[in-house]
């Protein structure tokens, strides 16, 4: 299931599109985003580890975890603050720069293309991958195309979530999950 997922998900992407992944345990979502930064970075680029021990670097797609109202966010065609869009809870963002002397990284918010630095403890606590994320993560969460790997046992209230986050398109990959 996992490669026909990243199958769909690589195509999707290459065509442009704004692809989430969704899982139904956080141990699966962290083993495709993993994977997809294995794929997706060298091994010798400059990475940050943040929450939950992931390497972070320059293309790597990650989603904030918390609201902070006071990390500055940049509108990049004004290049002035926005006061209005505070980095929230489930935003998606895209790695441009890492420092890992000072420990930082520069992002740009998917969709609106919004420009932020995280750092200290919010980098360490409250920034992960966001490549793949769970159905509950993933609530307000919106992407033009989402593929969810679910288990055959799971509710209507978390398959309802994984199939309404896309815009243009949801996709289901179900496993059969088994005692043990």
């Amino acid at each position: 299931m996992a490669n026909d997922l990243l199958t769909a998900w690589n195509a999707d992407r290459a065509a442009g599109a704004d692809s989430l992944l969704i899982a139904d345990r956080w141990e699966v979502a962290d083993a495709l985003n993993e994977r997809i930064h294995r794929q997706s970075i060298r091994p010798d680029a400059p990475t940050i580890t943040v929450a939950r021990r992931h390497k972070i670097g320059v293309g790597d797609t990650i989603i904030t975890r918390h609201n902070d109202p006071t990390i500055p966010v940049w509108d990049t065609r004004t290049k002035k603050p926005i006061e209005d869009a505070p980095v929230r809870n489930g935003q998606r963002w895209q790695v441009i720069g890492v420092d890992p002397e000072h420990q930082r990284i520069a992002a740009r918010r998917l969709g609106d293309d919004a420009r932020a630095v995280f750092d200290g403890e919010y980098l360490r606590e409250h920034v992960t991958h966001g490549f793949a994320v769970t159905a509950h993560s993933a609530q307000g969460v919106t992407a033009q195309t989402t593929h969810a790997v679910i288990a055959d046992t799971a509710t209507r209230n978390l398959l309802y979530v994984a199939m309404t986050r896309g815009r243009e398109s949801n996709h289901v990959y179900l496993y059969q999950r088994t005692p043990g």
